[in-house]
């Protein structure tokens, strides 16, 4: 696997009360769903994914007066058109949101512990 660091010495600011987030991170819910792009190709055949909706943490986080951006949970990217030589649109412009699910399963460990003391 990935090896993340987390020696202390490269942290600083270091905060145990993660009840904010935790408010938020209550409002997420997972789901199961089917990529766009492989219904596109496999149509009823795509296969079922689970996870949480990026958009859905976005809005839990700011419901709580939180900024999701300050979180290393959500990402958001937008790239602008490129062309080929000739062009002809290569690729079109666009954004995206995601997540990065080890910041999830942290979080939802966090609550689930919080729930059980």
């Amino acid at each position: 696997g990935v090896i993340n660091t987390s020696d202390e010495r490269e942290k600083q600011q270091i905060e145990r009360d993660l009840s904010p987030e935790l408010r938020a991170w209550a409002k997420v819910g997972f789901s199961k769903f089917k990529f766009n792009d492989a219904v596109a190709i496999k149509g009823d055949d795509a296969r079922w994914h689970f996870g949480v909706i990026a958009q859905e943490v976005k809005t839990a986080f700011e419901s709580e007066g939180l900024n999701p951006f300050e979180y290393g949970i959500l990402c958001y990217d937008e790239w602008e058109e490129e062309l080929n030589e000739d062009g002809t649109i290569a690729i079109e412009a666009g954004s995206r949101y995601g997540v990065r699910y080890e910041e999830v399963l942290i979080l939802e460990c966090a609550l689930l512990r919080s729930r059980m003391a």
